[in-house]
């Protein structure tokens, strides 16, 4: 199985979604890089900024390095790349230990 991904085969897949890093802050530090048109959150802060997500588009989360530290009500993020539609209800209160 192949494991890369081309930004030409990312690019259609990702396109009108709302991408997110949420890579740990030192896994970030230590490579800035990320996929065009992302945004970083702290996944350490997610009670935070997960109540202002997008209502209207899928949201696509990414950990570049090891898998997401976030849950949420919505979702559990436990692969490098996760998809999930937000939907109303209730934002998470806190992260995982």
């Amino acid at each position: 199985m192949e494991r890369t991904i081309k930004p030409a085969a990312l690019k259609p897949v990702f396109a009108g979604k709302h991408l997110i890093d949420v890579r740990r802050a030192a896994d970030r530090d230590a490579s800035p890089e990320q996929l065009p048109g992302a945004a970083w959150h702290d996944p350490e802060k997610l009670a935070e900024w997960a109540g202002s997500l997008p209502k209207d588009k899928e949201i696509v989360l990414y950990s570049a390095t090891s898998p997401a530290p976030c849950r949420c009500s919505r979702s559990t993020c436990t692969s490098t790349a996760t998809t999930w539609t937000s939907a109303p209800g209730p934002a998470p209160t806190s992260t995982p230990s």
